[in-house]
């Protein structure tokens, strides 16, 4: 799940949250908008290492905040470009290891985790789910840094280090659900304005999932809206429909930043390619996902 903004920040859902019972909670990226916003409309400057801390502590101190997390769901996260400190930031951001160390502070991240010694925040959990006694199987939940590393010029948003990773992990097992988590959205390539993956880091990603016949959902943030996408022919090369699920945004939508027009620009920056637009919901939301069946690939319910 994603962002919050100041002024947003107090209807953050957090009792109806809070109500679910999670588990665990996973930020999507922006946590909070570290950076200041300029008299330019929706264009930011990073504000320095102190008030980038404050506004993330902002974010975890914040009641309705508070309420979400009461009962102890764990926390695990990604950035995205507004907690990561550089809007459509990447591998030149010349703070990315001071914030590093900061977003891992902010969601409590173990002083001894790797995520810590490692150039990036990518990690891979496996989840135990016993959906009935005799039955059990392994959930992977891999959470890809899609900014540390991000080179615009050459097209590749993960980095060679983090590549050579991912398909190294998904090889140790083949078994179970992976749920592959990305700060931007992976599939709809054909977007404008919206910070995306590339063709050519898709194109890549889909070959190491065909290649290691895996079964994967995609998870994503950033876009001020809720939808589901489907990637077009993904049957075809992988054996199955390729599913993305967006959350966004906690705080606030698209439609808070243009109340009069904002449905109808919705509908001109998100072509019909991938879904529907009964397949979006623009007011603020938060996506619980949880495990029903038994038989892939309806393994998942949202």
């Amino acid at each position: 799940q994603m962002c919050i903004r100041d002024r947003y920040q107090r209807r953050v859902h957090g009792q109806a949250i809070h109500e679910k019972r999670p588990d665990m909670w996973i930020w999507l990226g922006d946590a909070a908008y570290v950076e200041n916003m300029t008299i330019f409309y929706y264009t930011f400057v990073f504000p320095g290492l102190d008030l980038a801390r404050d506004r993330l502590q902002q974010t975890k101190d914040d009641p309705d905040y508070q309420t979400m997390v009461k009962g102890g769901p764990h926390i695990l996260g990604i950035w995205d470009n507004h907690d990561y400190g550089q809007d459509f930031g990447g591998k030149d951001f010349p703070f990315k290891t001071e914030m590093q160390s900061i977003f891992l502070d902010f969601i409590d991240e173990p002083i001894d985790s790797p995520r810590r010694k490692r150039k990036g925040i990518y990690e891979h959990y496996i989840i135990n789910v016993t959906p009935k006694p005799d039955v059990s199987f392994n959930v992977h939940l891999i959470l890809l840094d899609v900014r540390f590393h991000r080179d615009s010029i050459q097209n590749d948003i993960l980095g060679q280090e983090q590549w050579e990773w991912l398909q190294a992990e998904i090889s140790k097992d083949k078994q179970g659900l992976y749920l592959i988590a990305s700060g931007s959205q992976i599939i709809s390539i054909d977007r404008i304005i919206h910070d995306i993956w590339d063709e050519n880091s898709l194109n890549r990603l889909l070959n190491i999932l065909a290649s290691e016949n895996v079964y994967a959902v995609l998870l994503s943030g950033d876009v001020h809206l809720g939808e589901f996408m489907s990637l077009p022919c993904s049957e075809n090369y992988l054996g199955y429909e390729l599913i993305e699920f967006t959350s966004s945004g906690l705080g606030h939508t698209s439609i808070d930043h243009f109340p009069f027009v904002g449905e109808e620009l919705d509908k001109i920056l998100f072509p019909s390619t991938y879904n529907k637009d009964e397949d979006r919901f623009r007011k603020r939301n938060f996506g619980p996902v949880s495990y029903t069946h038994l038989t892939l690939p309806t393994i998942y319910s949202v």
